[in-house]
């Protein structure tokens, strides 16, 4: 197994194993972990990726809080993410766990993971069934005991959405009467502690990003009470678009409790809601701009006529299907769980 090594590919970022290494691996009873790559070409198996408190792990399509146990399933032979640890203030990424049947260990560098087409009709197609779990674990240290774990506060992690504009966006949580502040990473994802433990104390997410012509603009999400937040939305057109929706539905002012944001939750139009969310989201690409006189999203999503002004210059220039698609790919549920 010494010889069993990644091969990367000409003009790639990724590693893949060769079908010869793949048979190692699978005849081999202890998997080791040159060869576990390899394996993830098979659709039964699994990633589960587990992050302890002191950071978050995010890729291109995942985003795993402290605490929490993504299960990344339904591989394929077009698998392709980078996995990449943020701490926490006050703790430092120190490395991937060292395991059994575990990716990247004893590295820090993100761990990128990958299958090849090629694997799908070789020799080893019959394996596709393979029930096999592996794992992905960073490891955490505290390097500042005043500001890890300390009394009073919650560490919270999200992503902004937007595809590339969402990188080194600027991102402001308020939480009963409070702001903290801190820039997104390459990805769009970041972590933020803020200064309340308060489960009633309601947490709005803003974040600043650049929009296609250079200028800046706040997307919004107000995430609800802190004590039943589920994993956050992306702030993104659509929760910016349902943030205008839910002031309209509560007579004008931000709801102060959870059952307020509910109800105004409840009354949202899904038809308006994916109009406003495409308009954000035209405006963001440089595709339509914004009404004369109006110079944020806000208000342009408060104002009726600002709005029509900009669906009649949107006419024939954004694609409403593709809005369709990039709706149903976003999270339009509640913003926390009710039932908690």
């Amino acid at each position: 197994m010494s010889n069993c090594l990644p091969v990367r590919q000409p003009g790639g970022t990724h590693a893949i194993f060769s079908p010869a290494c793949l048979r190692q691996v699978l005849v081999t009873p202890a998997l080791r972990a040159c060869g576990l790559l390899a394996v993830l070409l098979l659709t039964a198996c699994k990633i589960e990726v587990t992050v302890p408190e002191g950071g978050i792990v995010s890729s291109e399509d995942y985003i795993v809080n402290a605490g929490q146990t993504v299960v990344v399933d339904g591989i394929d032979a077009f698998f392709e993410q980078t996995f990449v640890a943020q701490a926490a203030p006050g703790y430092a990424f120190t490395q991937w766990l060292a395991a059994p049947a575990h990716f990247c260990g004893n590295t820090s560098a993100p761990c990128s993971l990958a299958t090849g087409p090629a694997f799908e009709a070789g020799p080893l197609a019959g394996l596709l069934q393979a029930d096999l779990t592996f794992f992905l674990v960073p490891t955490f240290e505290c390097v500042d005991e005043s500001v890890c774990g300390a009394a009073g506060t919650t560490d919270i992690a999200g992503r902004v959405g937007g595809d590339e504009l969402a990188a080194n966006a600027t991102v402001t949580a308020t939480i009963g009467g409070q702001t903290v502040e801190t820039l997104a990473d390459s990805l769009g994802s970041f972590v933020l502690q803020l200064p309340s433990d308060n489960p009633d104390a309601f947490l709005k997410l803003e974040a600043t990003v650049l929009d296609n012509t250079g200028a800046p603009r706040t997307l919004v999400s107000l995430a609800g009470p802190l004590g039943r937040l589920g994993p956050l939305q992306p702030v993104s057109p659509v929760t910016t678009a349902k943030y205008a929706l839910m002031l309209e539905n509560n007579g004008g002012v931000e709801p102060a409790t959870a059952e307020e944001l509910q109800a105004a939750e409840s009354h949202i139009d899904i038809s308006v809601l994916l109009e406003r969310a495409i308009l954000v989201d035209g405006i963001l690409q440089g595709v339509v701009g914004l009404p004369t006189g109006v110079s944020t999203l806000q208000a342009m999503l408060a104002s009726d006529a600002a709005v029509a002004s900009v669906l009649e210059a949107a006419q024939g220039v954004l694609d409403t299907a593709a809005g369709l698609t990039y709706l149903a790919n976003t999270e339009a549920r509640p913003a926390f769980d009710p039932a908690t």
